[in-house]
């Protein structure tokens, strides 16, 4: 199975072309369905290892405003998965009914997994369709962890998501998200409305996790449907993770 990104690079989105991209910085205007498109929704495809039959299949349904199963089922609707384990990261793919495909690569540490002294850390985590936390910084110390620039982001072969977060992890006491902006959502052949970057809580409280979510309303290529749909970077019990969900 090919690896859809590395450890460095992990999370990384398709932008060429004409996708449709709204940001933290700039807005786009609405577009067709064009060769670029197309062109980028198959290298996703591919990079998901979907075989070359059942891409044509899939762009043919995406082509036609049907939807992809990959894009709107959960991955508990999923025919099978696969899993394979290297060292702490661990790469699942999902693959539904029609031969699209989802995928999570994650790495997890723990604040007590961590180094002592002020050395970089890693605390990727992911979810199913390479949601990830990557690139940025981290520092620990004694008992905590300060991580900056941490890119959360989530893609399938026809949209994605992403945003920067910084956070701090601590033993003993709450952790809190102390930025979360600089976004981005982006589809292919369709367009975004509603887009919204919040810090839902900025600090952990006794019942509650800190959590960031960047929030949309995607509007499938070629009359597919509306999606809403929304990605958290979720800080509390001494862990950082991303959420996919299937919610404003």
């Amino acid at each position: 199975m090919k690896k859809l990104v590395s450890a460095i690079v992990l999370g990384v989105l398709v932008t060429s072309g004409s996708l449709f991209s709204v940001s933290s910085a700039s807005a786009a205007e609405n577009v067709e369905v064009s060769q670029e498109d197309l062109a980028a929704v198959k290298s996703n495809f591919v990079d998901l290892g979907i075989d070359e039959n059942t891409i044509e299949k899939l762009l043919e349904k995406f082509k036609n405003g049907q939807e992809i199963d990959a894009d709107v089922l959960d991955v508990g609707q999923a025919v099978s998965k696969h899993t394979v384990r290297e060292g702490d990261v661990s790469t699942t793919t999902y693959t539904f009914a029609d031969g699209s495909r989802s995928q999570t690569e994650e790495e997890k540490l723990t604040l007590n997994e961590l180094p002592s002294g002020l050395k970089p850390v890693s605390t990727n985590s992911g979810g199913f369709s390479t949601m990830s936390i990557s690139g940025g910084k981290c520092t620990s110390g004694s008992g905590y962890s300060s991580c900056s620039g941490r890119k959360v982001s989530y893609r399938t072969g026809t949209y994605g998501y992403s945003f920067y977060a910084s956070y701090s992890l601590a033993n003993g006491a709450y952790d809190k998200i102390t930025s979360a902006g600089k976004w981005n959502v982006w589809t292919a052949g369709g367009t975004v409305t509603n887009p919204k970057m919040r810090t839902i809580r900025a600090n952990e409280t006794g019942n509650n996790k800190a959590e960031a979510r960047l929030s949309a309303v995607l509007n499938l290529g070629n009359s597919a449907g509306s999606l809403t749909r929304s990605l958290s970077l979720i800080v509390g019990s001494d862990k950082a993770y991303s959420r996919w969900n299937s919610y404003y």
